[in-house]
Formats: C-alpha cells, sequence, structure tokens
C-alpha cells in the first residue's frame, strides 16, 4: 500500500511513465468501434460515451484526478456538432466545455 501511495504522491524515486499516443488511439479507437457496431442498448451507449471522455479528459491531463471525475451537470456546457457554428467550429464537430475554478490552474 506504502508503494501505490508514494507513486500516487510523487514521492517516489521512480518517474511516472506517460502513455503513448499509439495507447490512447487504441482504446479510443476500441470504444467508437464498440459505441458504433453492436451497442444496442442506449445505456450501454451512455457509458461508452462516458468512458470516452474520461478518456480524452484525462490524455489532455487538464485536470486531476478529483476533478476529473467530481464534475457537475453545471461544470459543462455541451455543443451538439449540428451547433457547431456558434463556435465557428468545423461542420459536424461539436464541444464540450469546462468550466473550471481558478485553484484548477
Amino acid at each position: 500500500m506504502s508503494k501505490g501511495m508514494s507513486g500516487r504522491l510523487g514521492t517516489e524515486s521512480r518517474p511516472a511513465v506517460a502513455l503513448l499516443d499509439r495507447q490512447v488511439r487504441h482504446l479510443n479507437d476500441n470504444l467508437e468501434k464498440c459505441f458504433t457496431s453492436g451497442a444496442p442498448m442506449r445505456s450501454v451507449k451512455l457509458e461508452i460515451a462516458r468512458v470516452a471522455t474520461v478518456n480524452l479528459i484525462s490524455w489532455m491531463r487538464w485536470l486531476r484526478a478529483i476533478e476529473c471525475f467530481d464534475v457537475r451537470w453545471n461544470d459543462l456546457a455541451l455543443t451538439s456538432p449540428g451547433e457547431g457554428a456558434i463556435h465557428s467550429l468545423p461542420p459536424e464537430v461539436g464541444v464540450i466545455q469546462m468550466l473550471l475554478d481558478p485553484q484548477t490552474k
């Protein structure tokens, strides 16, 4: 347990190893395949979308773990791909905006 905690706290002498782009893309490609090919139930698709969102946020390293998993709906602004022009986005591109507290950065 102490070894695991020292790794999380950054007191371990071995530096953390970053994920490679190919590892993240592999996970993302599998999630997309599951979402588009065979998830019949809306609840399953919703769960896959949640996992993909966590994968994206974690990959971008915006947030610490507590901020990633403690997001509230009122902290998010979702724009669907059909409404992307509001934010000058290309056609069929949406956006997830996150409101972060000042202490986050």
